[in-house]
């Protein structure tokens, strides 16, 4: 038996069969989240990033930047040896043209032997632009500061291509 409801996003009828529906679409569902604008450091264009992935493991929600991050999440599923894992954990100063910038690292995580690794996911084609390099070597002098490893992973690590 169908039920009938009104979407909370764009207030349309539909049914469905489950109880307590709130959105008739998947895209009205996650327009629920921030809306966030952000300026490609490439190409200058605008985008918006508001996509979530929910961790059955961990319990808990991620939000994530690109479709290879949540490739990413979905592989970490699988794995026993993670414990935790934190998305966007912290900052991480590193100087362009003489002027302090912060780049953010996409995931810390935990393994089971209480060692941390600091992820950053990446694509090939974009890992050696110089920017990336600049982050990249912020990124693995903090982590030999903090005694945490660091790894790039990219298409051929999420997707074994």
């Amino acid at each position: 038996m169908k039920l009938q409801y009104v979407c909370l996003k764009c207030n349309s009828q539909f049914e469905h069969h489950k109880k307590d529906k709130k959105y008739c679409s998947h895209a009205c569902y996650a327009s629920r989240f921030q809306d966030v604008d952000k300026l490609c450091e490439f190409c200058k264009k605008q985008f918006i990033v508001k996509y979530r992935f929910r961790a059955a493991k961990f319990s808990k929600d991620y939000f994530y930047r690109s479709s290879y991050e949540l490739a990413f999440l979905q592989k970490l599923e699988l794995r026993e040896d993670i414990i935790e894992c934190i998305s966007e954990p912290m900052r991480i100063e590193y100087i362009k043209d003489e002027q302090k910038h912060n780049y953010v690292p996409d995931f810390l995580l935990t393994l089971n032997d209480g060692s941390k690794q600091l992820i950053e996911v990446k694509p090939e084609s974009l890992a050696e632009h110089p920017i990336n390099a600049l982050k990249m070597l912020a990124a693995k002098q903090f982590c030999v500061e903090q005694d945490i490893s660091f790894k790039v992973i990219n298409e051929n690590d999420i997707f074994g291509v």
